[in-house]
């Protein structure tokens, strides 16, 4: 109880050491972060080749802001989540056309 007594009179930068110093500041983070992901479904028009996923993983998920990219050989799709305050779905469209598929249409 004696806490939230001593709490109005903490200073902002002390309240900041402590997050910043705070095992939870990843946590912290991840939630931020999570605030603007955005996933998106991408029809490709050609044949995903296995043995090619890992590199078009690395490929995709090498720039700042792409979170996951998961692929549904059967239904032909490219799942990516991303930061949707750095890049457009036709941006990311672009990335999945550089990475050697070719974008059909966006779900």
């Amino acid at each position: 109880m004696n806490i939230f007594i001593f709490l109005p009179f903490i200073s902002l930068s002390l309240m900041q050491h402590c997050i910043i110093n705070s095992p939870m500041r990843d946590t912290i983070k991840k939630i931020k972060e999570d605030d603007f992901m955005k996933a998106n479904k991408f029809v490709i028009s050609n044949n995903i080749n296995t043995d090619a996923i890992p590199s078009i993983k690395e490929s995709i998920t090498s720039h700042d802001g792409i979170n996951a990219v998961r692929f549904d050989m059967q239904a032909k799709t490219v799942t990516v989540d991303y930061d949707e305050e750095k890049y457009s779905e036709k941006q990311i469209a672009s990335l999945i056309n550089q990475a050697g598929l070719a974008v059909n249409k966006i779900q």
